[in-house]
């Protein structure tokens, strides 16, 4: 996400994930995390 104004302003790299019945808190922010980073890893501003 990049927004074209000036200041230039972007979101930079971010993991998101999506509650599934059974699944623990802990286990969602960690699947977000990992998300995050292999954005981060594949290129920025995904």
């Amino acid at each position: 996400m990049e927004n074209e104004s000036s200041p230039r302003v972007t979101a930079a790299s971010i993991g998101f994930s999506t509650w599934i019945k059974g699944v623990t808190a802990s286990q969602l922010v960690k699947h977000a995390d990992e998300t995050m980073y292999h954005s981060k890893t594949t290129g920025k501003n995904k």
